[in-house]
């Protein structure tokens, strides 16, 4: 296990998933287009191909509600039913190439504070890798619910930190992403924010991070 880190301060580090644990794209657009496609089968909709275009698309927005209502199928439970095959043939590819852990997370094993995982990813994706790829390792693993609410409710939206933050009981955490929004979100669940430096870069970054990382090996020493 390595020796640990003692940390006075946080009682918790929360850490995104895509792009700060695991390589490769969150969910590719071939995922969600197929996972339509269970989707309609599954619920026994008859949708030609051109109609099917919008409801294969990544996101949802007022297009795909209105093409779900012209075809007859309510927008939650495309939705819902959908977010459950998409995570189905998501998981699949966790360990494989390219989603396996980065090499660095190897120091989760050293630091004493207790560890959550917090993704915009779908639940059963998010925790399907806490379990396969880092079992034992994070006392808690939250994703977005499969509802259209759930996906409202994605960073920078606080409400998946203020979840992971209640799971652990806890209020004074540390939440390390790649992104802006992820420093937004940790702001506005009331925590520190440190962004991760990943070679697929973070833009523009309005928040001020608390701690500015290039590996999370750093967390080693700026924890201490």
């Amino acid at each position: 296990m390595g020796d640990r880190v003692d940390k006075p301060g946080y009682e918790a580090v929360l850490f995104d998933m895509d792009g700060v644990l695991i390589q490769g794209r969150a969910t590719t657009p071939e995922v969600y287009a197929n996972a339509a496609d269970d989707t309609l089968a599954e619920l026994g909709a008859d949708v030609s191909e051109t109609e099917r275009s919008v409801l294969r698309q990544p996101q949802f927005d007022r297009a795909m509600a209105e093409r779900c209502r012209a075809v007859g199928i309510d927008p939650e439970e495309f939705w819902t039913v959908r977010e459950g095959f998409a995570s189905e043939r998501a998981n699949r590819r966790i360990g494989s190439e390219p989603r396996t852990p980065y090499e660095d997370t190897t120091v989760l094993a050293t630091l004493s504070a207790r560890l959550g995982v917090v993704s915009n990813n779908r639940r059963g994706t998010v925790e399907y890798v806490a379990d396969k790829l880092f079992s034992g390792r994070f006392e808690a693993a939250v994703g977005r619910d499969p509802t259209l609410e759930g996906y409202r409710q994605r960073k920078p939206d606080p409400h998946y930190i203020e979840r992971a933050l209640g799971q652990l009981g806890v209020e004074n955490a540390l939440y390390v992403g790649d992104r802006g929004t992820d420093l937004l979100a940790a702001r506005r669940a009331g925590i520190d924010g440190a962004i991760l430096r990943r070679d697929h870069g973070q833009g523009t970054l309005e928040e001020t991070p608390t701690l500015d990382l290039t590996g999370l090996e750093e967390l080693r020493s700026a924890l201490v």
